[in-house]
């Protein structure tokens, strides 16, 4: 009777999900994974299943027959492996993951529980070195937007003076970047706002407000760690959403494209490399000038160091648009990091 658990546990959840309407998880990638967290009682009720099989096997027909029962299971397990460093060059692996999204930390700074007031805020994103500081205030940005618009009961657009009252000016880039990525956000996960979108910028285009190319930075960005395996995609759907904007729009577009080339250049992916090399051979020539400037600003996101994406002379071959990458570079490396040592 004990076992009558174990074994139909599995095809009875099956069958009362199927009869639901529940949606495992419903998580963003790239934590589509996160959604499976729920089957974890399924895989202690298999691994005690499957020991109680080993066991009684083993009783009756010899450890060798039970160890090669319980063996699949405990191959599965092998993958941790991947976590041990014999060398010690990087120790305590288990412990975090690289490409950390820092800018899910504002979420907590700004959460109601903390009560923390916009002083106190500011106070500890300053306890931050950049980039991790700039991470913080595109985060601000991101969950003043998500909020105020939530609060409405029509749909709203932001109000990106309002973003970024009280701030720090040194930070309204990045601010008006954190507003940009929730737009692509709505956009992606709610598809019938897009024309809401699409109308809000050329709006505030119209209006000629300064902070737009700030938002529109952000907009061609990705608001989690960016996948390679998703990479070409944003590519797309930048070019995509740039080529819909109105014509005086456009080279902030650009601009948006060419940081995230930047930041995928930095990270020396040849597949990338290519994706990058083939959007700026296609690119309109009069929108090359933005698409390099926001390459520059791109390739500094991570900081100086190493100074530029390997092969630079080999995709930007003419020299003075090199030296409009490099200039980028600098202007955006000193912005966020200081000025360079002499």
């Amino acid at each position: 009777d004990a076992l009558a658990v174990l074994v139909a546990y599995l095809p009875l959840t099956g069958l009362a999900f199927g009869l639901s309407d529940l949606v495992v998880g419903n998580h963003a990638p790239p934590l589509e994974v996160a959604g499976y967290r729920y089957f974890l009682p399924h895989f202690l009720l298999g691994g005690l299943l499957t020991a109680w099989a080993a066991a009684r096997l083993a009783a009756r027909r010899g450890a060798v027959v039970g160890a090669l029962v319980a063996a699949p299971a405990l191959c599965a397990g092998l993958f941790d492996l991947a976590l041990v460093d014999p060398t010690f060059a990087r120790a305590g692996t288990g412990f975090h993951y690289e490409g950390y999204n820092f800018r899910s930390a504002s979420k907590a700074l700004l959460g109601k529980k903390n009560g923390l007031s916009q002083p106190e805020v500011v106070a500890y994103a300053e306890r931050y070195p950049p980039p991790h500081r700039q991470d913080l205030y595109v985060g601000f940005g991101y969950h003043h937007a998500l909020k105020a618009t939530q609060r409405t009961p029509a749909p709203a657009s932001p109000d990106v003076p309002a973003v970024l009252a009280g701030y720090p000016a040194r930070f309204a880039p990045e601010l008006a970047r954190g507003v940009g990525h929730y737009l692509r956000e709505l956009s992606r996960y709610v598809p019938d706002r897009v024309p809401d979108v699409h109308a809000q910028l050329a709006a505030w285009h119209a209006a000629g407000e300064p902070w737009l190319a700030d938002v529109v930075d952000g907009f061609c960005q990705h608001w989690d760690f960016l996948l390679e395996s998703r990479s070409a995609a944003q590519i797309e759907e930048n070019g995509t959403w740039r080529r819909g904007a109105p014509a005086g729009l456009q080279p902030a577009f650009a601009a948006g494209q060419g940081r995230l080339a930047g930041r995928l250049l930095r990270r020396g992916i040849p597949a990338e490399r290519a994706r990058v090399e083939a959007e700026l051979a296609a690119l309109e020539r009069g929108l090359r000038p933005a698409y390099l400037a926001g390459l520059g600003r791109g390739l500094a996101d991570g900081g100086r160091v190493p100074a530029l994406a390997p092969g630079l002379e080999e995709l930007v071959p003419d020299l003075a648009e090199r030296a409009a990458v490099t200039a980028a570079f600098e202007a955006e490396a000193d912005r966020v990091f200081g000025p360079a040592r002499p």
